[in-house]
């Protein structure tokens, strides 16, 4: 076979990858929306405001868990030859489980001494159960590598389809928190044992092996730690609203929040998807300077205005939404979501980004970046949302984002030419070049 024709392959290979992704997560987002109309309005904003204070609590701790894998093992394993990847596999499945079940300790921990309710304290507790069964995450980042998500997301969406229907059964019969909570974690185990199986029944590795290799897993740390330090920064100050909303005001004003966040971010595995699939034909086109820039311009226009346009979208229906989706008793919810809309256009930016700056081995100014958001984000919080409530954490969310995301690139010398290729790429006739992308 011809260069050219593995070229095409892969190219193939790439925008197939992209479809299934997208296929997963719009099933995912209308199962989401169709089972919270249900789970929301039986629930009310108090009872919501606890479960989403519970998962809001466990995912300060998710970045532990995941170890930053998805984007150190997925490099590797592009960059490796298939004896190589077995290897990487193993080691990054050990990482991975021992990662999970310290995050499982220090979340139930950590719950124990600060949390005094009992009731969110069992709800804390099932949910982080969840994080041992994402080490089946790795298998993902393998078929990611070789762009055939294809062969393992259609057994995904088949769980998600079965569990989000035992969750409206369930809401029908008796709603309970706990047991909604059971099935967040029933749904993470059948979505591990489904991509073991077929990672399994595909014969992709021989001679798969079960060997320890130190030296690989100090490599791994070594290139992962400003990745976990920065997962645990974005996840600190995308939860820290719900966190300080439950410290100044209470769950139920924590339950009309989290409401306009769900729809607020119901779009975003759309830019997530596009940057993850493209991210290794990204890598390989660095070798053109020329080439490159070009795929990252065109890759931060499409994910821009795609996000301008969900941001009006959302800014102009959001009344209609919020009513019906979730009912009166959230009508707080409106103003909430218009301000959120917009903070879509900054993640956008800061995911196709985050390729660039990995791409460029920038781990650290990327970390640095997330810090300077979380602590602007810690001090508009303490500000605005004792005098402006819940639109107060709306509007320090947006700030944040728009500084870590965007305006601090132009301050360091290095990332400079990220903020103009941003501006550059506000150009709309770039998103008719996205067949380039191919090339």
């Amino acid at each position: 076979m011809s260069f050219s024709n593995c070229d095409d392959k892969m190219s193939e290979n790439i925008f197939k990858n992209t479809y299934w992704m997208i296929i997963d997560k719009l099933v995912s987002v209308f199962l989401l929306t169709l089972v919270n109309f249900f789970i929301i309005r039986t629930l009310g904003p108090e009872l919501f405001g606890t479960l989403s204070y519970a998962q809001s609590f466990v995912a300060l701790f998710l970045s532990i868990s995941l170890f930053g894998l998805e984007v150190v093992t997925t490099k590797l394993l592009v960059n490796s030859d298939m004896a190589h990847k077995a290897n990487v596999i193993v080691n990054s499945l050990y990482i991975r489980l021992i990662a999970s079940f310290t995050s499982c300790v220090l979340i139930n921990l950590t719950s124990f001494i600060y949390i005094q309710d009992e009731y969110t304290r069992k709800i804390i507790f099932i949910l982080s159960i969840s994080l041992i069964f994402n080490m089946s995450d790795i298998f993902l980042y393998y078929f990611n590598s070789l762009s055939l998500s294809s062969k393992i997301i259609p057994y995904k969406i088949t769980v998600t389809i079965i569990v989000n229907a035992m969750k409206v059964g369930l809401i029908y019969s008796s709603p309970n928190v706990l047991t909604l909570s059971s099935l967040i974690v029933l749904e993470s185990m059948l979505v591990m044992i489904a991509y073991a199986s077929v990672f399994r029944s595909e014969k992709i590795i021989n001679g798969f092996n079960f060997n320890i290799n130190k030296k690989l897993i100090r490599n791994i740390a070594t290139e992962a730690w400003p990745l976990i330090l920065s997962g645990a920064i974005v996840t600190a100050y995308m939860k820290m609203d719900q966190i300080m909303i439950d410290y100044f005001l209470n769950k139920e004003r924590v339950g009309v929040y989290a409401a306009a966040v769900k729809i607020s971010e119901a779009w975003f595995f759309i830019p997530i998807a596009v940057a993850s699939s493209t991210y290794p034909i990204i890598i390989k086109s660095k070798k053109n300077p020329d080439l490159y820039e070009e795929k990252m311009k065109i890759l931060y226009s499409c994910n821009i205005w795609l996000s301008m346009f969900v941001f009006l979208f959302f800014f102009f229906t959001s009344d209609f939404i919020i009513n019906l989706v979730f009912g009166s008793e959230f009508n707080d919810s409106v103003n909430v979501l218009k301000i959120l809309a917009f903070a879509g256009v900054m993640v956008s930016i800061g995911v196709t980004n985050t390729n660039w700056l990995m791409s460029q081995g920038l781990q650290k100014i990327n970390l640095i970046n997330k810090i300077i958001g979380l602590m602007f984000n810690f001090f508009l919080n303490y500000k605005l949302i004792p005098k402006y409530g819940i639109n107060g954490a709306a509007i320090s969310t947006v700030i944040s984002y728009t500084i870590s995301n965007f305006l601090v690139l132009l301050s360091n010398s290095k990332t400079r030419v990220s903020f103009f290729m941003i501006l550059k790429s506000l150009d709309v006739r770039l998103i008719y070049k996205i067949k380039e992308l191919k090339k």
